[in-house]
């Protein structure tokens, strides 16, 4: 009798016990995630009430994202460039179809390369990185296949050529040229404005010249409130049968797997990677790894501030894209701005993305932030000891910053950056040594 009452106390155990693990399993994929911050606090971000099965969470177009993000122009014998994303976009919709004949020239010699860039042209646009004309074929009339996977990084008008445009990869030097209308440049100079265009001077960098704002330059900080993207987008995106998933934390992390694939949510980042082991049985080109890698940004991404093509790493084949909060990008060490993709013919082989999102402004909390000239910025790296021939970037950014006031809330701070071994870092970073930072911050 004894025997029977204690089966019967061990089963009703075992079924509460069940049902506790089933609302926990409910609670971590299906609620928001609660994110512990290095100092051991614990704080809870948004959950944004979307639901999970959206397909697509933001409407980039190709133009949207592989484009340039600086514009060029001589104006009263002054290089003036701005980073406006108004701007920047009406002229790189103004290019659509506008470009014929593309032809491969030669590679140019530092001195020659020079003197296009700072001497010869009469406007220019900046790219992040190098993109393939295949990607860019919205601006040609036509694309030859042996050019498609061509790369370029910068498009050149020159003074002396009102019918010819130049690109070049400012990394190879190797230039390329297309025929354009006569009446091209005058339509480039209406774009001009005194107001949000900035006098700059020429340095020479370790791969090309880069163009510094001269004067003191006042951005504004910017203040969103911050939400999360639940791992329920995640796993319903990634997993055909998400019932066959396994879950596990280790503390420091949520871990969800099947047979060939692993999400993992870092809890101090709130960074989400994915494996999947996939056997690459068909070597793709540049143009389809950026197209492909492109189609998986814009259904996993989540980021509608902007989004910008940064780099390419050609060994590897990791796709990188960067966040933009309006006309600059997201920065800061941690990385909140990079995303990261590996592709294969059949799929996403690997990802690193932010879950966390900023899309509800706060322009009550913005703030004008002065800072120090470019000219006051390049004295201080100089005086410092730091060799340009080190420096593969300069620019202005943004600092992914919590808010003192509440932790659902993001500013973005402005700041210069400088791109050290493909880091970016703040002029106060750059003086730091050197360390370690390991896992999940480091990207793949």
């Amino acid at each position: 009798m004894g025997m029977r009452i204690r089966l019967r106390y061990l089963v009703v155990l075992l079924v509460i016990l069940s049902i506790l693990s089933l609302g926990l399993t409910f609670v971590v994929v299906f609620r928001p995630v609660e994110i512990f911050s290095p100092n051991g606090f614990t704080r809870n971000v948004t959950s944004t009430n979307q639901d999970a099965s959206t397909q697509t969470r933001v409407t980039y177009a190709l133009e949207d994202v592989f484009r340039p993000t600086r514009f060029i122009i001589s104006n009263e014998n002054k290089v003036k460039m701005t980073s406006e994303a108004s701007i920047v976009e009406s002229v790189n919709s103004s290019l659509v179809s506008k470009f014929k004949d593309l032809s491969k020239k030669e590679v140019l010699s530092q001195e020659g390369y020079e003197q296009l860039v700072l001497r010869d042209s009469f406007a220019q646009l900046l790219f992040d990185t190098p993109v393939t004309f295949g990607v860019m074929s919205r601006y040609f009339s036509d694309v030859s296949e042996e050019l498609r996977q061509e790369t370029f990084s910068r498009i050149i008008y020159r003074y002396d050529d009102a019918k010819s445009v130049y690109f070049i990869n400012d990394y190879t030097k190797q230039m390329y040229q297309a025929k354009i209308d006569a009446e091209t440049q005058t339509e480039l100079a209406r774009y001009y404005d005194e107001e949000k265009f900035y006098t700059v001077e020429s340095y020479i960098l370790k791969n090309r010249q880069v163009f510094i704002e001269v004067n003191t330059i006042a951005m504004e900080k910017q203040t969103y409130l911050m939400e999360q993207i639940p791992m329920s987008f995640y796993i319903t995106q990634l997993f055909a049968n998400p019932s066959e998933l396994r879950n596990r934390s280790d503390g420091q992390s949520i871990i969800y797997n099947d047979n060939l694939s692993q999400l993992k949510m870092d809890r101090s980042t709130n960074v989400i990677s994915y494996y999947q082991n996939r056997v690459e049985d068909e070597a793709l080109t540049m143009t389809v790894h950026l197209q492909q890698s492109f189609a998986q940004m814009k259904k996993l991404g989540g980021w509608k501030l902007g989004m910008s093509f940064s780099d390419f790493d050609t060994e590897r084949k990791i796709v990188e894209y960067m966040r933009y909060v309006g006309s600059y990008p997201i920065l800061s060490n941690a990385k909140e701005g990079l995303s990261q993709f590996i592709i294969t013919a059949t799929g996403i082989e690997k990802m690193r993305v932010s879950s966390l999102i900023a899309e509800t402004p706060i322009p009550s909390k913005n703030q004008s932030i002065s800072l120090m000239s470019g000219k006051e910025l390049m004295d201080q790296i100089l005086g410092k000891g730091i060799s340009l021939d080190l420096i593969e970037d300069i620019r202005l950014g943004y600092a992914w910053q919590l808010s003192r006031e509440s932790n659902q809330i993001v500013e973005f701070v402005p700041n210069w950056y400088i791109k050290v071994d493909k880091k970016w870092k703040t002029l106060e970073e750059a003086f730091l040594p050197a360390l370690e930072q390991g896992g999940d911050n480091d990207g793949f």
